[in-house]
């Protein structure tokens, strides 16, 4: 258990916070800030000195890392870098920044690191197949866009090259340096760490945190450095870096793993009692990270040694990781109980049998073989058995594996059959799985199998043959009511095990077509969700968007509707519906000659999309989706009114904008090109659509205009 508790305690580590990707309204947001930036810095060396407060607004503050290649040619705060240029050229520095651009630009994701736990080979356990946890980008915590410039002083005779990084989160710069920059290194670090390049992470990490001018940086990198040696389980350089983060939780944490590994029990037994307190106190761990820190210090407090074991807190510790649906303590409630690490009196049986199904109906690995034993042999229920074994097998567990292929076997289906237990006896996990089941439950756990050779003799035996299918070994297994019988009891049994209905298994269908959705997809739902229009005039190879008003880029709107996704074969399905779309501006005070207006523009449209879609079934309940194909527009009505504040003689009212001389660019009907993505999650659906007008809506021939669709997202229940 000890390198399952070193798994747990991974989990624990508070990781990144989620945010959006990157959309093109902030990358233009990002080329207009840098591009302003250049021009105040060229301003400023040229004389125009009160511009540094125009410069610190822009960046992330004075401490902003810049390079300084005016006095020290070192990596500098801008606060120091402007200094330096005032006071060494008083009146007038000769200065010119290459104009920035997208082109010439690096945008670098900083991954909110997730925690993948899955059943495989992990190589420095005793028991090599086991508890696997890794890294994984599950999403976008920033993002920064590095832009490339050349920074030339004539009057010197030299240049240099320089990036300007822009933090899409903050909206600020955040450095102006050359490529070998700090901040560069830290951005190289988070991408080899999303590659999971564990070891050249920490080489950039260690290089970003030599900016001792930002200690919270330093302490970023650290603790990053800390977490990819604890994924490589190089614990105590992990230790080494916790430390020199000053971070406590992290400190506690592998501090306790640190003193495991070296069987310090008095150690690890003050830094379990340290780490309690910390979690207490910690609002950046999720309720899942909590949970993982609980299962592994009440795994200590059972399995510590005496005089350092605490049977009566480790359970408190892993009831309390329980509630908080944690699989793997509702396991060890059930493991310790059955080996009577946990006394009948503090832990009924009933209890832990619970505990241990509701771990394996959240499809822990360890779990779901021993669901299968519960039904096969106390509940003689081979129905559910077999499902549970499948679930064991599909997890990846050899032993799950054969168990399931035996039931096959048994219900006629000789070709899965075979195919599984020929997987069971790929590599050397079905001995580690043996050795690892004799060690927790005793030699005779399981009647079958009980070792390589009784799977060997099933696949050379006929499905015809009846009783044969437990390959000779006909024992019950030596617990009473799921209770531990000692390795060295050697009373057997002969049972016949159970059958399972052949006319059942003989119809099932065990694989189905290449991506195929599940049997009861719902194909239709209500969607209601918000949606956005915008008119672009081209001519002369010129393009303008604009929204209703002056000093607005587009028109928002509600919608709501009926969704319909009639899925195909492979994947493939009509994205389609009608909805109904409520569109409405207001204007800011408009003033002229005459007085001072508000205007209000609102709009009532029938909205019918028809895209071919292609989806990703990537579970029963996930599944990630695109399209692209033609929505057709029709605008029922639309009203304009303008006010004016001071005199309702001049208000003006149009009941029927369409083509009417105040919007003569905007028609009833709009044709437009779509395209978009989108994920669901059982019953709840995300769509995220852009669409590009078709129909050229000019009352003119000199230009021409089309209305576009920024960005739709709605929300639905699919029934």
């Amino acid at each position: 258990m000890k390198k399952i508790i070193t798994l747990l305690a991974l989990c624990c580590l508070p990781m990144l916070a989620a945010a959006q990707s990157l959309t093109a309204a902030q990358k233009e947001e990002a080329l207009r800030t840098v591009t302003e930036f250049c021009s105040f810095v060229e301003r400023f060396c040229k004389g125009e000195r009160t511009l540094d407060t125009q410069i610190y607004a822009l960046c992330s503050g004075r401490g902003c890392s810049t390079f300084d290649d005016i006095g020290t040619n070192s990596e500098t705060k801008m606060e120091n870098y402007l200094s330096a240029i005032q006071k060494t050229y008083a009146r007038s520095l000769q200065t010119e920044i290459s104009a920035p651009s997208l082109a010439k630009s690096k945008t670098y994701m900083e991954p909110e690191v997730g925690l993948s736990t899955q059943w495989g080979n992990f190589g420095m356990s005793e028991l090599s197949t086991t508890m696997v946890t890794e890294a994984d980008a599950v999403g976008i915590s920033n993002q920064y866009i590095a832009f490339d410039v050349v920074q030339s002083y004539p009057a010197l005779g030299k240049s240099m090259e320089k990036k300007i990084v822009y933090d899409v989160n903050n909206r600020k710069i955040t450095a102006f340096i050359t490529g070998g920059g700090t901040f560069i290194s830290f951005l190289e670090g988070v991408s080899a760490l999303t590659a999971k390049d564990y070891s050249s992470a920490v080489k950039y990490f260690d290089a970003a945190s030599q900016n001792e001018r930002d200690p919270a940086f330093q302490k970023r990198c650290n603790l990053l450095s800390a977490i990819c040696c604890a994924y490589t389980l190089d614990i105590e350089s992990a230790f080494k870096y916790a430390q020199k983060a000053g971070d406590e939780l992290y400190i506690a944490n592998f501090g306790h793993m640190l003193s495991l590994m070296h069987e310090n029990f008095e150690k690890a037994s003050k830094y379990a009692s340290s780490l309690s307190d910390i979690i207490e106190s910690r609002t950046d761990m999720t309720q899942y990270q909590k949970s993982c820190a609980y299962t592994m210090l009440g795994s200590f407090f059972v399995e510590a040694p005496t005089p350092y074991q605490d049977v009566e807190k480790g359970v408190a510790y892993l009831k309390r990781a329980s509630s908080l649906g944690n699989p793997a303590a509702k396991y060890a409630i059930f493991i310790y109980q059955m080996n009577r690490l946990i006394p009948d009196e503090m832990l009924g049986d009933d209890e832990s049998v619970k505990l241990m199904v509701e771990a394996a109906e959240m499809g822990y690995p360890p779990a779901l073989t021993m669901a299968g034993f519960l039904e096969e042999y106390f509940r003689k229920n081979s129905q559910k058995a077999t499902m549970w074994y499948e679930k064991a097998a599909q997890a990846g567990n050899p032993i799950g594996m054969a168990l399931y292929g035996r039931m096959l076997m048994k219900a006629g289906n000789e070709y899965e059959a075979k195919k599984w237990l020929n997987k069971s006896l790929e590599g050397q996990g079905f001995e580690n799985q043996i050795k690892e089941y004799e060690l927790q439950f005793g030699a005779y756990f399981f009647p079958w199998p009980k070792s390589r050779q009784d799977v060997i003799e099933m696949l050379g035996t006929s499905s015809t043959d009846g009783g044969s299918h437990d390959g000779g070994s006909a024992y019950t297994p030596q617990v009473n009511n799921l209770q531990q019988t000692p390795a060295n009891t050697t009373t057997q049994h002969t049972v016949s095990t159970p059958d399972v209905t052949t006319s059942h298994y003989s119809r099932k269908r065990y694989r189905k077509p290449f991506n195929e959705p599940v049997d009861d997809y719902k194909i239709a739902g209500l969607s209601v969700g918000y949606v956005s229009k915008q008119w672009q005039a081209k001519a002369d190879g010129q393009s303008l968007k604009y929204g209703i008003w002056e000093d607005s880029k587009q028109m928002n709107g509600l919608q709501i509707g009926v969704r319909v996704e009639p899925q195909f074969k492979f994947g493939f399905g009509i994205n389609t519906g009608l909805y109904y779309e409520f569109y409405f501006t207001k204007s800011n005070t408009l003033t002229d000659d005459y007085g001072e207006y508000t205007g209000k523009v609102h709009e009532h449209c029938l909205y019918l999309p028809i895209h071919l879609e292609y989806r990703l079934n990537f579970s029963e309940t996930f599944q990630a989706f695109f399209y692209g194909g033609i929505g057709l527009d029709c605008g029922v009505s639309a009203s304009f009114t303008m006010e004016d504040e001071h005199n309702d003689a001049y208000d003006i009212t149009v009941d029927d904008v369409y083509g009417s001389e105040y919007f003569p660019d905007w028609k009833r009907f709009n044709a437009s090109f779509e395209y978009g993505a989108g994920i669901r999650f059982k019953m709840i659906q995300l769509n995220f659509t852009a669409a590009k007008g078709l129909v050229n809506m000019s009352a003119i021939d000199e230009y021409k205009v089309y209305q576009n669709k920024n960005m739709s997202l709605s929300l639905s229940m699919m029934f």
